[in-house]
């Protein structure tokens, strides 16, 4: 039975649920064109679909020689040499892992927008705009464990691929402050190598920080574009916080190794931190964790929340603590084929109609993977803060 037969029996013939069903090819393109188009960021992302069966999908990086013209002579043929010929500049592979949603679907909701569109289509768009929503906040910041608890857990996004492997630039560090303005962006493009900035085009970033950059400038006597830097537009991107850590202060240092799913850390003497403080530990680096300080008992700090990750107090890495505020934000320069978000057609469906709810819960499965073609050819712009 169709995706769309279901959802008719669901709703006409009252059915409390249904078996699941696997999606046809036209339907789960359908259904990955829906959650693109609710995403702010998709939209500005490659998009790889994988096959039904797939368990991967190698996503080839092929550039063409720099020079393709060459001197041209009537009647004579171009020697082979001088062909333009693909290289392959190496891959990058997309392994989707499997994710499961419930999503629910209330009766008024559909009821006030099935106008001019198949009821059938409306529905499977509304569970697509709830399912894109936590795609995009795991797109950008998900970071992957070896104990998986949440879909944050299972990928490495693109916030942590750029801090791990691109061009970062933290603003709190030798700016007279952390506000946006034109020699931040300009900073931020400057560090990609030449031979990426063409391939740039947009500066991803959280509404606010535009809004600032756009006060700042609107009534400039420079004519400053104020939706743009250095040719690339501004890209609205809620998801991205403002609320990130910022390191603050000396360094502080761990005394002994502090172990995952534990909420205490041993600091060493002369530390200075009180009941309160909001502290990041391995700021900057792969185990970078932020969280309060609930109470300190001399040496021996007890945490709001649980340590994510093992910390060795012998790595240079892992054992150094600031003190922090949690007011910053990211702003990504990079190029739209630069970003790959891939979803796989291999899609199943099912339905629960709850009618005292006045509801229907849609549970869908997909499989998703994200990753990045070139990270050298990204910048990332940390600890900037709203004004």
């Amino acid at each position: 039975m169709s995706l769309k037969k279901q959802i008719k029996k669901v709703f006409d013939d009252g059915l409390a649920n249904t078996p699941a069903v696997r999606l046809s090819v036209e339907e789960a393109n359908y259904f990955i064109d829906a959650v693109v188009d609710e995403s702010a960021l998709f939209k500005r992302c490659k998009v790889v679909r994988i096959a039904i069966g797939k368990a991967s999908k190698k996503v080839n990086k092929i550039k063409l020689d720099d020079d393709v013209f060459h001197p041209a002579e009537s009647g004579t043929a171009l020697p082979s040499q001088k062909y333009a010929t693909a290289k392959n500049d190496g891959y990058v592979v997309l392994r989707p892992l499997e994710i499961i949603a419930t999503v629910k679907i209330n009766d008024d909701e559909l009821e006030e927008n099935v106008e001019g569109l198949a009821f059938e289509d409306h529905f499977m768009q509304m569970v697509a705009k709830q399912g894109a929503n936590q795609l995009e906040r795991v797109a950008l910041y998900s970071r992957k464990k070896s104990t998986i608890e949440t879909t944050y857990d299972m990928f490495d996004g693109f916030i942590t691929l750029a801090k791990a492997s691109g061009n970062v630039i933290d603003f709190s560090v030798g700016y007279s402050d952390r506000y946006i303005d034109r020699n931040k962006m300009s900073a931020m493009y400057k560090a990609i190598p030449t031979k990426f900035r063409k391939a740039l085009t947009d500066y991803f970033m959280h509404d606010d920080l535009k809004v600032d950059y756009e006060d700042l400038y609107i009534q400039s006597q420079n004519r400053v574009p104020t939706d743009q830097a250095n040719g690339k537009p501004f890209s609205a991107t809620p998801w991205l916080s403002t609320e990130a850590p910022v390191a603050t202060g000396t360094v502080k240092t761990i005394a002994s190794n502090a172990t995952a799913g534990t909420d205490t850390i041993t600091m060493t003497g002369g530390h200075g931190i009180v009941n309160g403080n909001v502290i990041v530990i391995a700021y900057g680096k792969a185990k970078e964790f932020s969280t309060v300080v609930t109470n300190v008992a001399t040496n021996v700090l007890t945490l709001q929340d649980e340590l994510p990750y093992d910390y060795a107090s012998g790595n240079a890495d892992e054992n150094k603590v600031y003190l922090a505020t949690l007011d910053g934000s990211d702003v990504l320069l990079a190029g739209v084929d630069n970003l790959l978000v891939g979803i796989s057609r291999d899609m199943t469906m099912e339905f629960e109609r709850v009618a005292r709810e006045r509801a229907t819960y849609a549970v869908i499965t997909m499989k998703v993977d994200f990753n990045v073609m070139y990270a050298q050819a990204i910048a990332i712009g940390k600890s900037l803060k709203v004004r």
